[in-house]
């Protein structure tokens, strides 16, 4: 049955979007952040706050990806990965 959640009362799971935690809370955050984004600009129409928390947003998703660039680097998964892709590769 589809949206049999609704019927038993329990709330959905969300599924993570990363296996690291830090990368998942830092993601919670930045995706927070521009839902507060999206509510000062097109809801409340406050062109400052929007501005204000645009930027926080914005740092927000540098930091993360910077973050993910560090993961891929130092994390033996994903250093495995690119050196069986670079071999794939012929490189």
């Amino acid at each position: 049955m589809l949206n049999s959640n609704i019927v038993s009362g329990t709330q959905p799971t969300e599924v993570p979007m990363y296996r690291e935690p830090h990368l998942q809370r830092k993601s919670d955050q930045c995706a927070y952040l521009w839902k507060n984004w999206f509510n000062y600009k097109y809801g409340l129409k406050d062109e400052k706050m929007a501005e204000e928390t645009r930027e926080l947003w914005r740092k927000c998703v540098e930091e993360h990806a910077e973050m993910c660039d560090r993961e891929i680097k130092t994390n033996p998964i994903y250093t495995s990965m690119e050196s069986l892709n670079k071999n794939k590769k012929g490189e």
